[in-house]
């Protein structure tokens, strides 16, 4: 109201809203009305074939792969040439013919965790949990998959250790950053693991280098105590329902990890503005995410936009041209050097000063994702228009720099003028 009486929104606006809204309600109430459950919608709609291969598919493009050590393979190989190659290998993707136990630890694998029953509540009657996945992976593969909830650390020691491949599933549920919990406002009290999970990690990975741990939640986590004890690190958000089967053919090699983070995770809460759970009203200043760590040349764990694959990308020489009206085409060459099709995210980012920041800040103004199978080469082509590169300075010779990179990184960054 206030700020259509400002004029800074139109009242067309609002109207289109609105309708937008209604539209779908009404899209929904005639064609997924659920008699035996009012004010729901039809399962059989809802969670219908196409609504899970969606949901399946999201899952698989939106899990990040943070880190994928290399290690002794486990298992025993059909052959010597291949014992001689596989003798060391990174941990993902596992080779269901050298797996043959694997050991899930951690009581949140059980749970259909959808979402923070706030925003992002889903409800459906089918909800394939991180367990589920993995067993039905298991009889896929003929794989023992045995459960542990992880309360008895010397079990969960001895489970770990006897099995080929451990899968630690811990992080947080709606009672941690939920947005309905009374008195909380959906704000964690720490940006750590529960300690009853970092322990259970370590235990895991003291007696199985082979340790991969899956995270669940909505936002970064601190992993600092423990994470460079594990063989691999996944940040699986909340993957709905179809996320076990995302997780079981990412694990086992039949989807490709596509995720890149979306926000940077410090590693410290020293690292970020000071926050107070209980305050009532917080005021931000004008520096936050990857932008705070470029100005005050900190080194986050993982930075904005980072996310590992199953295989490897070089980006050849950028190239930047500008037309007549002032609009920069940019053009990144990228070669699949690996050994399997896999996803890279070209970002292009801008230095800009933004808000009451004087500072010009490498700032995300475009980004691409391309499929490239192994041995090939796609080019990655921007159009960038003057819009987008008004704020950026030039230089002495009135170009402007662009700067391409897997992530917001600047020291991964390579620089091209236009």
């Amino acid at each position: 109201g206030r700020h259509v009486r400002q004029g800074t929104v139109t009242s067309e606006r609002v109207d289109d809203a609105a309708r937008r809204l209604v539209r779908q309600q009404v899209r929904f109430a005639d064609r997924t009305a659920d008699p035996d459950r009012p004010g729901r919608y039809s399962p059989a709609v809802v969670a219908s074939g196409e609504h899970r291969a969606l949901a399946l598919e999201v899952a698989e493009r939106s899990m990040v792969l943070l880190r994928n050590e290399t290690v002794l393979a486990t298992g025993t190989a059909t052959t010597a040439a291949a014992a001689a190659a596989d003798e060391r290998a990174p941990v993902l993707p596992l080779d269901p013919d050298r797996v043959q136990s694997l050991a899930v630890l951690g009581g949140l694998a059980a749970v259909p965790v959808t979402g923070d029953r706030g925003s992002s509540h889903v409800r459906s009657r089918g909800v394939v949990t991180l367990l589920d996945g993995l067993r039905a992976a298991g009889e896929r593969f003929v794989i023992n998959v045995a459960h542990h909830p992880g309360d008895d650390l010397d079990a969960a020691r001895l489970a770990a250790g006897a099995a080929d491949v451990a899968v630690v599933v811990v992080g947080y549920t709606h009672r941690d950053e939920g947005e309905n919990v009374p008195g909380r406002g959906g704000d964690r009290r720490s940006l750590t693991l529960h300690a009853e999970d970092e322990a259970l990690i370590r235990t895991a990975a003291a007696a199985n280098p082979r340790t991969v741990v899956v995270l669940v939640g909505g936002s970064a986590i601190v992993t600092e105590s423990w994470r460079a004890q594990v063989g691999a690190l996944i940040m699986a958000w909340y993957p709905g329902i179809e996320g076990g089967t995302s997780l079981a053919r990412l694990l086992f090699g039949e989807a490709e990890p596509g995720g890149r983070l979306p926000s940077t995770w410090p590693r410290g809460a020293e690292q970020l503005p000071p926050f107070d759970p209980d305050a009532k009203r917080v005021r931000y200043g004008p520096l936050h995410g990857y932008r705070l760590m470029e100005a005050t040349g900190r080194s986050p764990a993982f930075p904005f936009g980072f996310g590992l694959t199953y295989t490897s990308f070089e980006h050849g020489r950028a190239a930047a041209k500008r037309a007549a009206d002032g609009t920069v085409r940019l053009t990144v060459p990228v070669v699949n050097t690996g050994v399997r099709t896999g996803d890279e995210v070209v970002q292009v980012y801008l230095d800009e000063a933004l808000g009451t920041e004087p500072r010009p800040l490498r700032t995300l103004r475009a980004f691409r994702r391309v499929t490239v199978a192994p041995g090939a080469l796609a080019n990655v082509v921007f159009e960038l228009g003057p819009d987008v590169l008004a704020r950026t300075p030039r230089t002495a010779d009135g170009k402007v720099r662009l700067h391409v990179g897997r992530d917001a990184d600047p020291a991964g960054h390579r620089t091209v003028e236009a």
